[in-house]
């Protein structure tokens, strides 16, 4: 039998294998390093039988030869097909931006990562050419109230999974607010394994912010569970540089149930339910002045969501859900503490505004 020439490298496992089976076939050949193979010399055969049935060629190029490579493109190849503006946000982006608190996680990350958008006090931010403009859409429940410290308790951002931003032109189906979109997939535990991961930091004004969470499933059952404590001496941006009267703490819960019976269909419910209280920072003649004005805002969420596939083309959504923000603002406990009951008085002439106290609350359902 005529020996063959195997061009190799000795580091590759596959040439080794190859090498391998010809030793148990009794298959004469020839070892030659690949990296002394003269392309333009001639024609190398390799076969696995001695027969030539099974080979490789290697074809025959005069030196000197001047090769042309086409490259063609269709509309298929195009990546991106929508000419709609956004911005991915994934877990691996928010790990390296400089997130303050876990109370304003959502707020911070949109306007760290995303062109266009200026931040404003107390977790708000503005996109291009609005004001405070913005719908978040978290697994597909319309959110599209202001998301601020001071509106309202943002979903913490330790149970989202990615966010697009979509920013200038939206599409229809986000209606409502038309400058920003917040799209956003929380994490889901099904189809993972048993495990968990708790932070705690700690830092100026005495922040202290802890979270924790769990997640476990799964093919057809997962659950994931988060919750976060935030509390601080500069809850809001303080009008000062020396905050006064600024203290605040924010508690929040997240939890996701996933239950996929098929391959057609899949349910899940989200829960959360958030609560803070913060003192109304003061300036300097307020607090000299014994001003204690303070708010609490609760909030909570019901959402399942129910997916049905029909065949390739079709998909059905259903969520129906109900959402409730309650604000509550407490004045001093001596009212007249409060400057804007400040008297007035020229000559025999004078004045005294009034008091009005407020309880706010706002419920949503779609």
């Amino acid at each position: 039998m005529k020996k063959i020439r195997i061009y190799e490298y000795s580091k590759c496992s596959t040439c080794r294998k190859a090498l391998k089976f010809l030793d148990n076939n009794k298959v004469p050949y020839e070892k030659v390093p690949i990296a002394e193979m003269d392309f333009n010399a001639g024609t190398a055969t390799v076969s696995l039988d001695g027969t030539g049935t099974d080979c490789l060629v290697l074809p025959q190029r005069p030196v000197n030869t001047v090769g042309t490579v086409t490259v063609a493109a269709s509309a298929n190849d195009v990546l991106q097909k929508s000419v709609v503006d956004s911005t991915e946000i994934g877990t691996s982006t928010v790990s390296k931006l400089p997130l303050i608190s876990s109370s304003t996680g959502v707020a911070a990350a949109i306007t760290l990562a995303s062109p266009g958008v200026t931040a404003d006090s107390n977790g708000m931010f503005h996109p291009l050419g609005e004001h405070s403009d913005t719908t978040y859409s978290i697994d597909g429940q319309p959110i599209s109230d202001q998301q601020s410290k001071t509106f309202s308790n943002q979903v913490s951002m330790n149970a989202i999974q990615s966010m697009k931003i979509i920013e200038g032109v939206i599409p229809p189906e986000y209606g409502d607010k038309a400058s920003l979109v917040a799209k956003t997939t929380t994490k889901s535990g099904l189809g993972t394994k048993f495990a968990g991961n708790a932070q705690a930091t700690y830092g100026s004004f005495g922040t202290t912010d802890v979270n924790a969470s769990l997640s476990t499933g799964s093919a057809r059952v997962g659950n994931f569970i988060t919750g976060d404590v935030n509390n601080s001496g500069r809850f809001l941006d303080s009008p000062e540089f020396v905050p006064l009267h600024d203290h605040g703490n924010n508690e929040s819960l997240f939890d996701r149930i996933d239950f996929a019976p098929g391959t057609k269909d899949q349910y899940h419910l989200n829960l959360t339910a958030s609560r803070s209280w913060y003192q109304v920072p003061n300036q300097y003649d307020q607090q000299a002045a014994g001003q204690d004005q303070r708010a609490q805002i609760f909030s909570y969420n019901i959402a399942p969501f129910w997916t049905r596939i029909f065949g390739q083309t079709g998909v059905l959504e259903v969520n129906p859900w109900l959402r409730q923000d309650n604000a509550h603002y407490y004045p001093s406990r001596d009212i007249f503490d409060d400057q804007h009951l400040r008297p007035w008085s020229k000559g025999r002439d004078s004045a005294a505004s009034k008091a009005e106290l407020h309880s706010i609350g706002e419920v949503y359902a779609g």
